[in-house]
């Protein structure tokens, strides 16, 4: 069977900038910005649900729509429902889609993947907002084996959350270049810096693919039609409880939503400046998997 739907899936950390990336993309005539797709088939109350943009008045996205779709018939009914065969796929973990791709690959669709890498400092600074729950995330057990396995990070709380999302993000990234995926599709290596700073240039190879060409319009993503599933402004927006209340509401969400929905140009992530006091900063430098992950993504140690 000739590939007529093709798509595009989204690997990346949370808080990498995937969720403007596929607004961006999904910008475009002819391509639909899914986001975290696999919302709309999870069995989990908590993270199941539709659009996100027109919450539960979606014509495109309808629960009516949504309770057709399956495993096996995913993105030939999503290419059905938007009229857009070209997908991409926010989804951001990759055993979505080792698991996913395998039962559609028969089916007329064609899988690209795209890894979106983020400066280790700038990850950092963007997890450091969990640092409160990080006793309650991780447990007593794994704190004192971590303090037991990393001396330094003893009786601090800060230095224990960055040693534990430094060893995430070197696991996450290990995976990814492992995959059996990558030897089968073509795949993409985007840096979230080039992706700000850079826009048309890093977008148009991916584009290319597809036959497109880039349009820097595009860049003010709220300006166009989008049923987004999830990402950081969705899962604000998102009204699936059945009393209509309003989820992941929080006291920044305003803002969050400001940002989404109110974009002229594309704006750096530059919160590590605030995120770390130098002390700590110099501790994460002279980290030896620090500085092995800078290497692998190819980032200089420092930003200034």
């Amino acid at each position: 069977m000739a590939n007529d739907v093709s798509v595009m899936g989204l690997v990346g950390l949370s808080f990498s900038g995937s969720t403007v990336l596929n607004y961006v993309l999904g910008a475009h005539p002819g391509v639909y910005g899914g986001s975290e797709l696999y919302r709309l088939i999870s069995t989990d109350s908590a993270t199941h649900c539709g659009c996100c943009w027109c919450h539960d008045g979606c014509d495109v996205l309808s629960d009516a729509r949504i309770a057709t779709m399956n495993e096996r018939n995913f993105y030939h009914a999503l290419a059905e429902f938007t009229g857009k065969k070209i997908i991409v796929d926010t989804s951001k973990t990759l055993p979505w889609f080792e698991d996913m791709f395998p039962r559609q690959k028969k089916q007329g669709i064609s899988l690209s993947l795209m890894l979106l890498t983020k400066h280790p400092l700038r990850q950092l600074a963007a997890f450091m907002g969990w640092q409160d729950n990080y006793l309650f995330k991780c447990g007593m057990r794994s704190v004192a084996k971590r303090m037991l396995v990393d001396p330094s990070t003893a009786f601090s709380r800060e230095k224990m959350h960055l040693s534990y999302w430094l060893d995430v993000m070197i696991d996450f990234y290990d995976a990814f270049y492992s995959s059996p995926l990558l030897e089968s599709v073509p795949h993409f290596i985007i840096r979230y810096e080039d992706f700000v700073e850079q826009t048309g240039a890093t977008l148009s190879p991916v584009l290319a693919q597809w036959g497109l060409s880039f349009d820097p319009e595009t860049i003010d993503y709220h300006k166009f039609d989008q049923h987004g599933v999830g990402g950081n402004a969705g899962v604000i927006r998102m009204i699936n409880t059945e009393d209509g209340d309003k989820k992941f509401r929080s006291k920044s969400a305003d803002y969050i939503l400001d940002y989404y929905d109110n974009c002229e140009g594309l704006t750096m992530d530059d919160s590590y400046r605030d995120a770390f006091s130098q002390p700590v900063l110099e501790w994460i430098i002279g980290l030896s998997k620090y500085k092995k992950l800078c290497a692998k993504l190819h980032y200089s140690e420092t930003l200034d």
